[in-house]
């Protein structure tokens, strides 16, 4: 049976996660998405398991390829959702830094050349609360992964997002998640899951395929596959601020749809699958 990481966090201060294809200077998305989830359970398990830091394939006529550990969880997984409990802003902080590391001999020389500044984004929500839930094919045992280790990954999770989007795990288990069709969630979607929202807004949020190889190594981020997710998230009368959904909105999924329930807190819904097929 296919297994299940449940987890209800609290930000520090909030997070930070940038859209595909942009830069350390671009803004951040309104919800941590899919792939950032994986790797934060990755690096846990990593950690637990023994996890090389990356991983080789040299596939023929072209040289090694080094995958993050991330994608050693993440070809694995099947559904992921997730939401904010609290409201969140996105904002931009302008931050200073070094360049010294990037200069050539001659630039070091110059001190105008040291410093720079970055429009850096951020998502503000300070102490707010979220929860996920992943669910994860069999074949995970494979890689040593177990309800046990998948439920002291996501408790030992520290930052969901770059380095500074700190966390405190309140609680988290794991466990085996049955098969559904359709159903409604409060989690976010794959957009095209969804057949209604209810009558209740949400937020379209483009993030990578949190399954595909080239999501974990060097690559184009122009050309990646992208995953368009319905989140309930509603625009707020101020400009890039999101507010949660009123208590009783829900996404209803497709009759057809491939869905996941377990023993997680039954307020959430189903976890809704990821769509069949990823390219490359």
């Amino acid at each position: 049976m296919p297994l299940y990481v449940y987890a209800r966090l609290f930000f520090s201060w909030g997070f930070t996660v940038r859209p595909p294809g942009l830069s350390a200077g671009g803004p951040s998305l309104p919800v941590p998405p899919p792939s950032t989830i994986v790797g934060a359970l990755a690096r846990g398990l990593a950690a637990a398991l023994g996890w090389p830091e990356v991983l080789l394939e040299a596939p023929a006529r072209r040289g090694a390829l080094v995958y993050s550990q991330a994608y050693r969880l993440a070809r694995h997984l099947l559904g992921v959702g997730a939401a904010l409990l609290a409201p969140v802003a996105l904002h931009r902080d302008v931050v200073r830094y070094s360049t010294l590391p990037y200069q050539t001999p001659g630039n070091i020389r110059n001190p105008g050349q040291w410093f720079g500044a970055q429009n850096f984004g951020v998502a503000l929500s300070p102490a707010g609360e979220a929860v996920f839930v992943a669910v994860f094919s069999d074949t995970v045992r494979d890689e040593g992964v177990t309800p046990e280790a998948l439920a002291a990954a996501a408790a030992g999770i520290e930052r969901l997002g770059a380095r500074e989007s700190v966390v405190h795990v309140a609680e988290a288990w794991a466990g085996e998640a049955g098969e559904a069709r359709g159903g409604w969630t409060t989690l976010y979607a794959p957009e095209e899951a969804v057949e209604s929202a209810g009558g209740c807004r949400y937020s379209q949020v483009t993030a990578w395929d949190p399954r595909s190889p080239r999501a974990y190594t060097r690559s184009d981020p122009f050309t990646l596959p992208e995953l368009r997710l319905a989140v309930p998230l509603a625009p707020a009368g101020a400009p890039s601020v999101y507010l949660p959904p009123p208590s009783g909105c829900r996404l209803h999924l497709r009759s057809d749809w491939p869905a996941y329930t377990g023993d997680w807190p039954g307020d959430l819904g189903v976890v809704a699958a990821l769509p069949r097929g990823v390219s490359g």
